[in-house]
């Protein structure tokens, strides 16, 4: 049995850990790989570097500043809202609005890699 801290949780999951590895079958699975998956979830979520690098309890902005590269969505919408609003005060273009493109059914996209490696 894992020993709890004074709140009740675990307070060192090594035992809990190892017991969760045998009953799964899974051997090569580390606990830093939830740690990883849960910062690159938020930052895929929008979470800011703060609130990820308190989750993760980093005690500096270097730490946390690996998850910054997963999420460039917000920096194409800012770069693509700024460049419109330039190019319409410049009257060299009217804005436009930007629309998602549609993915591929997943079995497309497998054929079209197959395709790829035999090329």
């Amino acid at each position: 049995m894992s020993k709890r801290n004074k709140t009740g949780h675990i307070g060192e999951p090594k035992t809990a850990w190892r017991r969760i590895m045998d009953r799964s079958g899974l051997s090569e699975l580390i606990f830093n790989d939830l740690r990883r998956t849960l910062g690159s979830w938020q930052a895929r979520g929008g979470a800011s570097l703060v609130m990820i690098g308190k989750s993760l309890t980093h005690n500096t902005p270097e730490a946390t500043a690996i998850y910054a590269r997963l999420d460039m969505d917000p920096v194409r919408q800012s770069m693509g809202s700024v460049a419109s609003a330039m190019f319409e005060s410049g009257g060299v273009k009217a804005t436009a609005q930007v629309i998602a493109m549609p993915t591929a059914p997943k079995k497309a996209n497998q054929a079209l890699k197959r395709g790829a490696s035999k090329a």
